[in-house]
């Protein structure tokens, strides 16, 4: 029986369609770069419907001169802004949560591209949320509400 390769997580094709759509590169231009994959391959992989093998994912890489730090970064950086807010949460830092759901708030309506946008949405959202238990106030616009009820109308619970 033949060992299925290693793959990168479906996750991260989103992000990677962000990027080459920024960098102007067609699926079917990417897949005849690499020489190793079918557009439809790389087209599943970016929906997030299924991995793709890390030997792949390097060539695309390295054919578009992207760092793999460019496309995890956000997976990273997630994980410290939760333990951020939750700190600043425990220990009642008030004025600490407001300024981080500030510059969150502010980076979200910044953002370039949708996966930036939904990001710091997303951000955003969880740092207000415990700065509005603390402090009583709501720090989000109209717009920002729009944008996020909008987010989660696709969510089936």
């Amino acid at each position: 029986m033949k060992k299925r390769n290693t793959k990168i997580d479906k996750t991260v094709g989103p992000k990677f369609k962000e990027i080459r759509k920024e960098a102007h590169v067609s699926l079917k231009e990417l897949a005849q770069k690499v020489g190793v994959v079918s557009p439809s391959t790389l087209s599943r992989w970016k929906r997030g419907e299924e991995g793709l093998p890390v030997e792949i994912f390097e060539k695309l890489l390295t054919s578009m001169n992207i760092s793999y730090n460019e496309i995890i970064a956000s997976e990273v950086d997630i994980n410290q802004v939760i333990a951020r807010i939750e700190y600043d949460y425990q220990k009642n830092k008030t004025e600490e949560l407001k300024k981080l759901s500030l510059c969150l708030l502010d980076k979200y309506h910044q953002a370039r591209d949708e996966f930036s946008k939904v990001e710091y949405l997303l951000k955003s959202a969880m740092a207000m949320n415990y700065y509005l238990d603390l402090s009583g106030v709501d720090l989000s616009d109209d717009e920002y509400k729009k944008a996020l009820a909008k987010q989660f109308e696709y969510v089936n619970y």
